[in-house]
């Protein structure tokens, strides 16, 4: 049962949002999410972004960002767009002290223009796979083992020397490189902010192992922090939504519940991590400034990981009747729904809607692509909702939150885990590879397969009882019940692949 409890909520009314770069998720989305605490979300005009390869206008963005940080409350920013032009970018790129020392200087020139606004950063490290820059595969391939080797206990010095022959000095130079001018950068950030210049730092780490420079150049740069004002992080496209969050929180102290679907799942390490989803899970609610504990919880964070044998398909089953009668007595879950091979026959939203559960009274979910994205996602939709519904104005921001629900159940659930295997399999079928489309041919069959498949599968939720049934809400103003009737969706790729879609989802909700 949710603890109202009292605080001082210091939510800004307009943030400026510069984002990791023009993805949905990292746009879209936060916008999205701003929407449920009547927050308004400015960002630079698409024309300076990112666009897939193409990186974003970094000078153009630097003088936006400073001629509108006067017209909001706080800021955003991702500084591998004010560097580098985008995430992707950023992967190829390894940047120069020059460029270095030019962000420096403007983020110091933002603080001296907005002396009294809140000024969010994060800075994500280099991932450890090197960049496709290194075109031939093997060399690629013998600077990963190269590199776990070096990082291991007792390293095999023979095959070290094997390799250290084989890889080309240049991109040894390249590759390593990256990760020495990425660790000088955010050394720099840190100072910055230790001064004030900024009043919040996250540094994180996208797609990363157990032997990775990543974590190398991490463990260097938590010696250096002195306060919670930076901190390290695994993931990278949920950071904005995470820092908006934690802004809406203000100095209010959420107090989680966590629990897990079988007494293994915190201890396991899923697919482009490095850590436990255990210790991510205590990472993301440190970020938000909340506690995990036992009794009183405002929510609780169910964390479910599946695999698709028998015996797990029992357990979704007996998972997903408990939930139903959690959600059915007015408890406040936030979902984050896990698959280790990121399969349909993974994830309990599907026992979920079958056993008719009213999803909609979750207070959140997320089964985005990687255990940090979703763990953060899922949490930062949760404690904006809180945030909210102490502000006041509760049926509209239940209605908000249902709309924001309803987007992520379509995306994670029926996009990335059903829909986006037919649109691959009819690529490959007629000899295309789906990691890179060409215009024409290639992208119409993909958004053709896509629209099709995706509309099938949202027009059986929005029949189901899962998505139709009323759902009460205990708020500080009182019992709330509403019920969704319908879904209006359109969906697009934004970019040449099929990895993500822009989705722009509706859901009709009555009382």
């Amino acid at each position: 049962m949710i603890m109202w409890l009292p605080s001082k909520v210091n939510a800004a009314d307009k943030i400026l949002l510069v984002p990791l770069d023009s993805r949905p998720f990292c746009t879209k989305t936060v916008v999205d999410a701003a929407r449920i605490g009547s927050m308004e979300v400015m960002m630079p005009p698409h024309s300076m972004l990112d666009y897939f390869t193409i990186a974003g206008e970094v000078a153009q963005l630097r003088r936006w960002t400073l001629d509108h940080i006067g017209e909001v409350d706080a800021a955003i920013l991702s500084l591998d767009q004010l560097t580098a032009g985008g995430l992707m970018a950023s992967r190829e790129k390894m940047i120069t002290p020059a460029e270095i020392d030019g962000l420096i200087d403007f983020l110091i020139e933002l603080r001296r223009r907005a002396p009294t606004k809140k000024i969010y950063a994060f800075s994500i490290l280099p991932r450890h796979l090197p960049p496709s820059a290194i075109e031939n595969y093997h060399q690629r391939q013998a600077l990963l083992e190269y590199s776990r080797q070096m990082l291991r206990a007792e390293p095999d010095d023979e095959a070290l020397l094997e390799l250290e022959r084989f890889i080309l000095p240049e991109n040894r130079r390249l590759y390593f490189g990256r990760f020495r001018r990425s660790e000088w950068l955010n050394r720099n950030l840190i100072r910055l902010t230790n001064v004030g210049v900024l009043d919040r730092l996250l540094i994180g780490r996208d797609d990363s192992e157990k032997y990775s420079m990543q974590n190398v150049i991490a463990g260097r740069l938590g010696k250096i922090i002195v306060d919670d004002r930076t901190a390290l992080t695994h993931g990278a496209d949920e950071l904005a939504m995470t820092m908006l969050a934690r802004h809406a929180a203000g100095a209010r102290r959420l107090k989680v519940r966590v629990q897990y679907n079988d007494r293994d799942a915190a201890y396991r390490v899923m697919p482009f991590m490095s850590v436990p989803v255990g210790a991510v899970v205590v990472e993301k609610i440190a970020l938000m400034g909340g506690v995990i504990v036992e009794r009183g919880e405002d929510f609780t964070l169910m964390v479910s990981i599946n695999r698709s044998d028998k015996k797990t398909r029992r357990s979704r089953r007996a998972l997903a009747d408990d939930l139903k009668a959690r959600i059915d007595r007015r408890e406040r879950i936030a979902l984050v729904d896990l698959s280790v091979h990121f399969d349909r026959d993974e994830t309990l939203l599907p026992v979920l809607i079958e056993r008719g559960a009213a999803l909609n009274g979750l207070l959140s979910y997320s089964s985005f692509n990687t255990a940090s994205n979703a763990i953060g996602c899922a949490l930062s939709e949760a404690a904006l909702t809180l945030a909210a519904l102490e502000r006041g104005s509760a049926e509209k921001v239940l209605r908000s939150n249902i709309k924001f629900l309803t987007g992520r159940v379509i995306e994670d659930q029926f996009y990335l885990k059903e829909t986006i295997d037919a649109v691959n399999w009819s690529l490959r079928k007629i000899g295309r590879d789906p990691a890179w489309l060409d215009a024409g041919l290639e992208f119409d069959t993909a958004t053709f397969v896509m629209r099709q498949v995706l509309s099938q599968k949202v027009e059986r939720y929005e029949r189901s009882a899962a998505f139709r049934a009323p759902v009460t809400f205990e708020t500080p103003e009182g019992l709330i019940t509403l019920r969704a009737e319908r879904i209006e969706m359109q969906a697009r790729y934004p970019w040449f692949r099929t990895f993500e879609i822009e989705l722009n989802c509706a859901a009709t909700i009555g009382s």
